[in-house]
């Protein structure tokens, strides 16, 4: 099957999509994307359908479409903004592997739609993922070398009204790994409560330095930058992959 998170679905699993292919939120799009709003509210259905009219309406208002493909986002900005994970990549809890490295990018030398497209389709293309990797959730690995707050974009938060992440785009959160932290770390947690429910915050995990990931990611999933030893061409991907993706 083309999309991976339509693999392996348990019974209860399509019990669910039944239920939520009758709300009228979810009429005339694909299954493969109400699995990811209902394995991000892990099956509830009446979460889901709030987070998809959630993230609908915002696309809705930055003229953003539902589905987004490769070929209408910025690539020079994918790759520049290095936010991403890599597929079929798991830690030892069969959870998918996210980073981030804030300080490559300054949102606001970028059209602000252009850079939401973009949070859009990371969102979208994870219905290449299997349906494990979307029960289990992700982990996110952060470094925080050189950051500072240009590297966040304040116009996502006036954007959303009071809204969280969570409550827009669809994915579970497990942990938070930040490492290289800067001095300043707690009014960076303070701005991101701001944005992130505190359930989200509670999961950060302070790390230190980059080395010391290999206590909680096996090294061989884990990217050489960020401490481990695997080895993955995150531009030479992005340009692999077809225009429709």
């Amino acid at each position: 099957m083309k999309y991976k998170i339509m693999n392996n679905l348990t019974e209860e699993e399509l019990q669910r999509l039944a239920e939520f292919k009758k709300m009228s939120i979810a009429q005339n799009i694909d299954d493969h994307y109400l699995m990811v709003y209902l394995f991000a509210k892990k099956l509830n259905v009446e979460k889901a359908a709030e987070t998809l009219q959630n993230n609908i309406d915002l696309r809705s208002k930055l003229g953003i479409p539902f589905p987004l493909r490769k070929a209408q986002v910025n690539v020079d900005i994918v790759k520049k903004m290095y936010s991403f994970f890599i597929p079929d990549t798991r830690d030892a809890n069969g959870r998918v592997i996210a980073y981030l490295y804030p300080s490559k990018m300054i949102p606001k030398q970028y059209d602000f739609v252009d850079c939401m497209k973009i949070l859009f389709w990371f969102s979208d293309i994870t219905v290449y993922e299997d349906s494990i990797g979307h029960r289990n959730g992700m982990v996110v690995v952060e470094d925080l070398t050189k950051v500072s707050m240009k590297n966040f974009d304040s116009r996502l938060t006036d954007m959303m009204k009071g809204k969280s992440l969570e409550n827009i785009f669809p994915g579970r959160i497990e942990a938070i790994y930040l490492i290289n932290q800067p001095w300043f770390l707690r009014f960076l947690i303070g701005f991101a409560k701001t944005f992130i429910k505190n359930k989200i915050v509670k999961r950060l995990k302070i790390v230190g330095k980059k080395e010391k990931m290999v206590e909680f990611v096996d090294p061989n999933h884990l990217l050489e930058e960020f401490g481990g030893k695997l080895n993955f061409d995150y531009h030479g991907w992005i340009d692999s992959l077809p225009a429709d993706y």
